[in-house]
């Protein structure tokens, strides 16, 4: 890795700073290649802490880089729903995507430190990663989830279960609804108890709290979920102030098809109360992100290996004749739910192109195409190979 003199990038930051940026980009048009970025970062720049600020300023230009990077290969709305997940687990470890970078310019104004850099990532490592989190999956490709978790709330309190009491008991249920909202923000789809309670059968083997892993996969599967969560929550009251109270329970995933359990978690964490929160309550939404965490990556890992990441295609237009034409083929492009950016349109002279990213076959945008009525003209394919689509105009 290159650095300019005096520069120090601390690898193992936990977390970045992310601070107003400036940011244009230059891609080489390469297939399955690190892409070299232009980015700009700035910090703030006390007197006497100008070092510090450079290097802040540097960090939020690799930061900003790999969330550019990570804009062109995701929807932009996935990518705002899903950013406190890219954020987490990306962006907050920006360094372990760059391969190289180069400072080109660095400029000082009041209170303010400007950094550009030339960056090349490492473009594989992160769309493995972005596979690995799910983020690759359209909305219909996303699997349902049904979490049959009892909750006590104290030692000679009753088991509580969401299959067992009524929509407006399910309410109380601070557990399931707090897991539920987790694994949605994981990409999971949390299917709503209330929805369910009329599909449950009235078989024995389904009413208790506390499903062994055949009854609890066979009611998965007839609630319609693929995967199943199952499991214990209970809370402790504090024994004096010595002993603070507690949260605890123990989770297992599975496939609603059966077959081998595919994560298992369990903790206990304090109940305490805070400034933040003097009323903690019985600590069930803590602990619902702490063991939530577990278990949702492995939970998404059977769905995520056949989505495919989106590579950059340019499609070539010949004879066009204004601009607006050119937007025209852009925008129907845009309704294909594998176009996941587009990311440039050019005319020069009778030939346009639009460069955008897609995860499907290019023989769908080639089909696409060919004869379609634009309305004052008609579109054939020409050729389609490679990450490259030819049309001509032949009709007005």
């Amino acid at each position: 890795m290159r650095k300019s003199s005096a520069t120090m990038v601390y690898i193992g930051l936990a977390a970045c700073f992310l601070l107003s940026a400036t940011v244009s980009t230059g891609i080489a048009q390469t297939e399955d290649v690190n892409r070299p970025l232009i980015v700009t970062g700035t910090g703030p720049a006390p007197s006497r802490e100008v070092a510090n600020a450079r290097d802040l300023a540097l960090r939020e230009a690799l930061r900003t880089a790999v969330e550019q990077a990570a804009g062109r290969l995701l929807p932009a709305e996935r990518l705002v729903r899903y950013y406190p997940l890219l954020a987490e687990r990306i962006l907050d470890h920006s360094m372990t995507y760059v391969q190289d970078y180069q400072i080109v310019q660095e400029t000082t104004g009041p209170q303010i430190y400007r950094v550009t850099a030339q960056t090349t990532l490492q473009m594989e490592r992160l769309k493995r990663d972005l596979q690995q989190l799910g983020l690759f999956l359209a909305d219909a490709e996303r699997p349902t989830v049904v979490i049959l978790v009892a909750e006590k709330l104290g030692p000679k309190a009753s088991w509580l279960w969401w299959w067992r009491i009524s929509p407006a008991e399910q309410q109380t249920l601070a557990f399931t609804q707090a897991l539920g909202r987790f694994f949605s923000s994981r990409g999971l789809v949390p299917l709503l108890p209330a929805s369910l309670l009329s599909k449950v059968p009235q078989d024995p083997l389904y009413q208790g709290p506390l499903l062994d892993d055949v009854p609890g996969c066979a009611l998965g599967k007839t609630l319609g979920a693929q995967l199943v969560v199952l499991g214990e929550v209970s809370h402790q009251p504090a024994a004096g102030r010595a002993t603070p109270a507690t949260a605890s329970g123990s989770l297992r995933a599975i496939r609603a098809e059966g077959g081998p359990v595919l994560a298992q978690a369990s903790a206990t964490i304090p109940v305490q109360p805070t400034p933040e929160q003097p009323a903690p309550g019985h600590g069930f939404t803590l602990l619902a992100e702490r063991l939530g965490a577990q278990l949702a990556e492995a939970m998404l890992a059977p769905f995520v290996t056949g989505a495919k990441a989106p590579r950059e295609v340019t499609v070539r237009v010949l004879g066009v004749r204004s601009y607006g034409e050119l937007l025209r083929i852009k925008e129907y492009l845009q309704t294909s739910p594998e176009v996941t950016r587009v990311d440039q349109v050019q005319l020069t002279g009778g030939q346009g192109t639009v460069t955008l990213f897609f995860s499907g076959a290019l023989e769908e945008i080639g089909r696409g195409l060919q004869g379609r009525d634009f309305g004052g003209f008609t579109t054939s394919t020409d050729s389609v190979g490679g990450d490259s689509i030819t049309v001509s105009i032949i009709k007005r």
